[in-house]
């Protein structure tokens, strides 16, 4: 995707800051200029919506994600279309994410307050899940804490809802440490995969080290985790 700071889509909302990339987003800090909020936008590349089924099948098939409602999941705004870029908006939560923590921290973290802020997250992945939005890309990054100290669950729904609304178009998955084994095919996640990532996402907070350390390690794991079908030896 181009260099897109500081641009404006569909005369409302300005690129102001990129803060992460999804699994099939880029995801950037916004300004809607119709109310001088800052909001999260994910910017599906064209390269994803030419994949697409429809617009109207990616909205329809977000819309369990955006009715949900819990204080430590963040909540989408609004799905557009603008200027032939397909925008999923969220509120913006000005916080570090665990991926900084981690990265700031030396060694392992004390795991007793940590529980403290685990537990109402867990919490709101078992919430979505009762209503059968799946996040689909947990790792550390969509976990913000804010300044008083809460977790909250970014992106619910958005990776998963990109994989559905691909019909027959297998898209290819950024792996990290806590992809589930199952979802390195591109197909949509289950919620078993979340609890497997955010497992994933809990050893690495109480150790230290992601479970797999390196791309030595990565690969080791996923040569294992993908088994031919039969047929692709005898067909």
């Amino acid at each position: 995707m181009p260099d897109m700071l500081g641009k404006t889509l569909g005369s409302r909302f300005t690129l102001d800051e990129q803060l992460t990339e999804g699994l099939y987003t880029q995801v950037f800090r916004v300004t809607d200029l119709t109310t001088q909020a800052l909001l999260r936008a994910h910017i599906v590349p064209h390269a994803v919506v030419e994949q697409l089924g429809s617009f109207d099948r990616l909205r329809d098939t977000l819309k369990p994600a955006q009715a949900m409602k819990h204080d430590h999941l963040v909540p989408i705004r609004e799905i557009s279309a603008l200027d032939a870029q397909i925008v999923v908006v969220q509120d913006y939560i000005a916080a570090r994410t665990l991926n900084d923590l981690l990265r700031s921290a030396a060694q392992a973290i004390d795991p007793k307050p940590l529980l403290t802020h685990i537990v109402p997250v867990a919490a709101a992945l078992h919430a979505a899940h009762a209503q059968n939005v799946v996040h689909g890309g947990i790792r550390p990054e969509v976990f913000l804490l804010d300044e008083d100290g809460s977790l909250h669950v970014a992106d619910m729904g958005i990776a998963n809802a990109v994989i559905a609304s691909s019909g027959t178009t297998t898209l290819t998955p950024q792996i990290t440490p806590y992809t589930a084994p199952e979802l390195l095919d591109g197909t949509r996640a289950e919620p078993a995969a979340d609890v497997y990532g955010f497992g994933a996402v809990l050893y690495h907070l109480l150790t230290g080290h992601a479970p797999f350390d390196d791309d030595t390690q990565l690969a080791e794991a996923i040569k294992y985790a993908v088994i031919k079908s039969p047929r692709a030896h005898r067909p």
